[in-house]
């Protein structure tokens, strides 16, 4: 016969079917939890494979066409660097982009390569670009580096005939010291003589227009309201735009941002509203790679202002 001990009570079997049932509502909201980010995780893939797709469609059209400017081909990456900064339809080499946003090489080349690491889109559209290339995939490829050290052997060859051109005018000024200096005191000379003639044709001018004015009207006076410009004549409005991106993100943004800004006159005070978490980094980049003033930041909100 069993003991009394050994059978559990209600109360006791009770209170365990609701920690059961209580273990099993958060282990159905932790799964649940799981799902929807697991959803989340797969939409945001899905729309960075279209960001890519699309962006790579874009990189294949303008691969094989000539730089709009020298009209030289260029590599697959600086394909893809011209559409990073807005160039879709008329894209540029890495040379002709510098040199139009008046920038080093080097310069504008590391402000992109922060641009292309940022972005999933640009950097696996990256890497492609070096396997087509059967080069070894990195930031800088060989077809870049070869650029930079183009510019500096340019750089070192300036500063060195700079250095020689200098020092050759330092000992031609040693060698001939008295002839530089006549010619310098004839021309001084020359300069005071032609300043004195032309000060008393002057006071001669004056001094007739004052005789002629006085038999006329001694008195006449000009007003000082009359020697001031009307306060309309001295300002100019500033036109203003609102311009929203919404969630446009990589290339697709700077893009249209481009685009807008072209198509207003120089100065437009331009508000832009844009979305993408990735644009307090990327606007104020692109602001100084083109020239245009990033006024005002406050996301989503940024005053730019074109150009002149």
């Amino acid at each position: 016969m069993m003991k009394d001990s050994a059978i559990p009570s209600t109360s006791v079997i009770s209170q365990n079917i609701i920690q059961d049932s209580t273990s099993t509502e958060e282990l159905q909201d932790q799964l649940a939890s799981l799902l929807s980010e697991q959803q989340e995780s797969e939409q945001e893939l899905e729309l960075e494979d279209r960001k890519t797709g699309k962006l790579k469609e874009s990189w294949q059209q303008i691969r094989n066409i000539p730089c709009h400017r020298c009209q030289k081909l260029y590599c697959g990456h600086e394909a893809l660097l011209s559409i990073a900064l807005g160039f879709k339809n008329t894209p540029y080499c890495l040379i002709c982009l510098a040199s139009g946003l008046n920038r080093s090489v080097s310069e504008l080349m590391e402000q992109l390569s922060l641009y292309i690491q940022r972005h999933t889109c640009f950097r696996t559209v990256w890497m492609i670009a070096s396997r087509e290339e059967q080069i070894e995939d990195m930031l800088i490829p060989i077809c870049i580096q070869s650029l930079l050290a183009t510019e500096k052997s340019k750089i070192v060859m300036n500063t060195s005939n700079n250095s020689l051109r200098q020092s050759n005018d330092q000992s031609d000024s040693r060698r001939y010291p008295s002839t530089n200096q006549s010619e310098s005191n004839s021309q001084f000379c020359q300069s005071q003589q032609s300043q004195s003639e032309q000060s008393q044709s002057q006071q001669s001018e004056n001094l007739t227009q004052s005789c002629s004015s006085n038999r006329g009207n001694p008195m006449k006076t000009t007003p000082d309201s009359d020697l001031k410009e009307p306060a309309d004549q001295l300002t100019t409005a500033i036109q203003s735009e609102v311009f929203d991106a919404g969630n446009m993100g990589c290339g697709n943004l700077v893009l249209a941002l481009r685009l807008k800004l072209k198509s207003l006159p120089p100065g437009t005070l331009l508000t832009v509203i844009a979305q993408d978490p990735a644009a307090p980094q990327d606007l104020p980049a692109w602001c100084r790679m083109t020239g245009h003033r990033l006024l005002e930041t406050q996301h989503p909100n940024y005053l730019i202002q074109r150009k002149d």
